[in-house]
């Protein structure tokens, strides 16, 4: 129960010291679940907006000069992991399940020399960073009224057009076009939501 004390008031620290230099913006009526954490690590341009209404949950990271912004009405849950160094950019009214994950990097260098170098050094050092040299970025981009199901990833250069949904466990590694059902491993369009289909 300590331990379980200790971690909330951590928790709650990162979120008032991030509010208070201005790198985590939270326009009216944004709530957070328990598990919910932000930590920036880079330049003073990185940061985080969120419009308003949304609801968050899971961890966000942004590096270097990367950047986070979600829109109104977004609702996020347990288990999910945001890392941005390019920047990540989610629309109004998207909805993710649990666990989903989302990053616009490739989190290490492709090469197999600089990843052998990355493992021959002290975890935590320069060549484990983002913004080691070989580390791919482009920026993410979820249109609004995107579904995002349960466990999925979406990753770096994807952009998810409106009113998409992306299916259980899908790995998205393309862009798609909006009203589009994606899913699978690598992930691809299944059908296309035709314009008032459903109600």
């Amino acid at each position: 129960m300590l331990k379980s004390l200790l971690d909330r008031y951590r928790q709650h620290s990162n979120i008032r010291h991030a509010l208070r230099s201005g790198r985590l913006q939270l326009d009216e009526g944004v709530t957070w679940s328990r598990d919910f954490s932000v930590k920036f690590t880079g330049s003073s341009a990185c940061q985080m907006r969120v419009g308003r209404n949304s609801h968050l949950a899971g961890r966000f990271v942004v590096r270097g000069d990367g950047g986070i912004a979600v829109g109104s009405h977004c609702h996020f849950h347990e288990d999910s992991y945001f890392g941005s160094l390019a920047g990540i950019d989610i629309g109004d009214s998207v909805f993710a399940a649990e666990g989903i994950f989302i990053v616009d990097n490739n989190n290490h260098p492709v090469s197999p020399r600089r990843r052998r170098a990355m493992t021959l050094t002290p975890m935590g050092g320069p060549e484990w960073s983002w913004t080691a040299e070989g580390v791919d970025s482009a920026k993410v981009r979820i249109g609004e009224n995107v579904w995002l199901g349960r466990a999925c990833s979406v990753l770096k250069g994807v952009d998810i057009g409106a009113d998409s949904i992306i299916a259980l466990a899908a790995v998205v590694t393309r862009s798609v076009p909006p009203g589009s059902i994606v899913a699978g491993n690598p992930g691809r369009v299944v059908k296309t939501i035709a314009e008032g289909e459903g109600g």
